[in-house]
This record gives C-alpha cells, sequence and structure tokens, in this order.
C-alpha cells in the first residue's frame, strides 16, 4: 500500500508500506457505485467535513 498510488488527494495512508491481502474492487458513495476495479467513475461527490486540530 502507497500512498502515493492511491486516487486520493489526503497524501498519506497509515498503511503505507504494509503487504495487504486483499484488494478493494468496488466503491459506494449513499449507494452510488463510484469507483469499479480502481477506476473512478464520474466527478468527485464526496465534501469536505472540517476536523477541529485542537
Amino acid at each position: 500500500m502507497r500512498a502515493k498510488d492511491s486516487e486520493s488527494t489526503q497524501g498519506y495512508t497509515p498503511f503505507e508500506g504494509l503487504e495487504l491481502g486483499a484488494r478493494v474492487k468496488a466503491t459506494f458513495l449513499r449507494g452510488e457505485l463510484v469507483c469499479e476495479d480502481g477506476n473512478v467513475l464520474g466527478k468527485p461527490r464526496g465534501r469536505y467535513l472540517h476536523r477541529p486540530t485542537a
């Protein structure tokens, strides 16, 4: 698992460097398919949720 290989703009992953024994095949957002076989479908639909740092 490498952050640089991810579609996420987050820039990091707590799983960096780990070898996983499974693979995500599909991701759903509010019941709608948004990613399948590593391909993002359509435009981004998530929204930023501000988390206070202090």
